[in-house]
């Protein structure tokens, strides 16, 4: 990727209020701490590059502008985006990490701050009765291993048999997530079981960067729930 002649922590002050600001600092020293002692991202990231991530996930309240709606953010790690929606004043934020230590992470960030978030530690298959509006991934897996692992999620037994998909309807849910121009071959896959509309939002200083909106998700075939 390829990043515009900007100063990006100038653009997050500049974008938020001073209590939020507060908040996200606060935020970056948490993570440079418990970074030195869990893989929360990666080693090499400095300062800059968790306010670079900050700003990425920011760029998510023009694309879901209600801040009352419920996100679920698959393998949160380090919080992205899920925390800083959550200070960011996104209401009903949900996290759902696999790694024990990194959820204990998370945790303890919800804590320290007071942020209405719910870390939950578990696989996301696991999870049966949440229903998001919203579900988020930054750095997870490919699209079609994504909708796979949120299948629980996505799409609902119906008794009626309603669905043009046998037994199993679609419910209204839009996934979200961060991939770079180049991965539309990830769309491809996905297509091959799952019916969708998407919408990409390039990131304006960030050459080549996407988000990647997609909505109306029906399953193809039955299996997609088994």
């Amino acid at each position: 990727m390829e990043y515009m002649n900007i100063n990006i922590r100038n653009i997050v002050r500049s974008s938020v209020p001073p209590e939020v600001l507060k908040k996200l600092e606060i935020y970056v020293q948490l993570l440079l701490k418990w970074n030195r002692k869990i893989n929360l991202v990666s080693r090499r990231c400095d300062e800059e590059d968790l306010w670079d991530m900050i700003l990425d996930s920011l760029a998510l309240r023009n694309i879901l502008q209600d801040n009352t709606v419920k996100v679920i953010d698959i393998g949160s790690g380090g919080g992205f985006p899920i925390i800083v929606l959550a200070i960011a004043g996104y209401q009903n934020c949900i996290s759902i990490e696999l790694s024990t230590k990194k959820y204990i992470f998370l945790a303890e960030v919800a804590r320290t701050l007071a942020l209405p978030i719910h870390c939950i530690n578990a696989n996301v298959e696991d999870i049966l009765h949440i229903v998001p509006d919203v579900i988020s991934a930054k750095a997870v897996t490919d699209m079609a291993n994504l909708f796979h692992l949120c299948r629980n999620m996505l799409i609902y037994e119906d008794p009626e048999g309603t669905s043009s998909c046998s037994n199993y309807a679609a419910r209204d849910i839009q996934v979200v997530t961060y991939k770079q121009s180049n991965q539309s071959f990830e769309l491809d896959a996905l297509a091959m079981d799952w019916q969708f509309t998407i919408s990409k939002h390039p990131l304006t200083y960030k050459t080549g960067t996407e988000i990647w909106q997609i909505k109306d998700i029906k399953p193809k075939r039955e299996h997609q729930v088994l």
